[in-house]
């Protein structure tokens, strides 16, 4: 979906420019998804030194949204739309959707906040294979502290919507045929 007028550089934020602009939305995700590294004068150093020049790129291929960007942000909010899906997870429905493990797995569900996540893996570490289901957004210390427990983290509200929650959990727990569940509350 990218525009190769803007192989320079920012062609990411003119896509999802393009895309507010069309009417879609997007979630921040709150955690580390990706590695990125830089090695001496890096192609994101290049386009820094012609942020000015790309932004107006990005604002000549995207003339709808920044002629007036109130009226235009009134107007996407008009067109947003919340589609559910009545089978949201039908290419979910194997383990080789998932990251493999050895072992037959057990499930935290946790309720825990990123203070209570942090005291918890402290105090106890739980024994592995498991899977750890937050169902609270977390802070980056207490994610980066679950993923050197275990790889097998699921921070619902960072790529469900809360109504599909519990058949997500349904659905890991059927995949792996998950027996011990220990959930932890508030």
């Amino acid at each position: 979906g990218y525009k190769p007028e803007m192989k320079e550089g920012y062609e990411d934020w003119e896509f999802w420019v393009r895309l507010v602009g069309s009417g879609y939305r997007g979630y921040r995700i709150s955690e580390k998804l990706i590695h990125y590294r830089r090695v001496g004068y890096s192609f994101a150093l290049r386009a820094a030194e012609k942020r000015e020049y790309l932004f107006g790129k990005i604002k000549e291929n995207n003339p709808a949204v920044y002629r007036n960007p109130i009226d235009a942000i009134g107007e996407i909010k008009k067109r947003y739309l919340n589609i559910y899906s009545s089978v949201p997870f039908v290419n979910l429905g194997g383990r080789q959707s998932y990251l493999q493990m050895e072992e037959k797995p057990g499930m935290i569900i946790s309720e825990l906040n990123s203070e209570a996540t942090l005291k918890f893996l402290e105090n106890q570490r739980p024994r592995s294979p498991f899977i750890w289901v937050a169902k609270r957004a977390l802070d980056e210390k207490a994610t980066d502290l679950l993923y050197q427990t275990t790889p097998f983290v699921y921070i619902l509200p960072n790529f469900l919507p809360r109504y599909i929650h519990n058949e997500f959990i349904r659905n890991l727990m059927k995949i792996w045929n998950i027996q011990i569940v220990q959930k932890l509350k508030k």
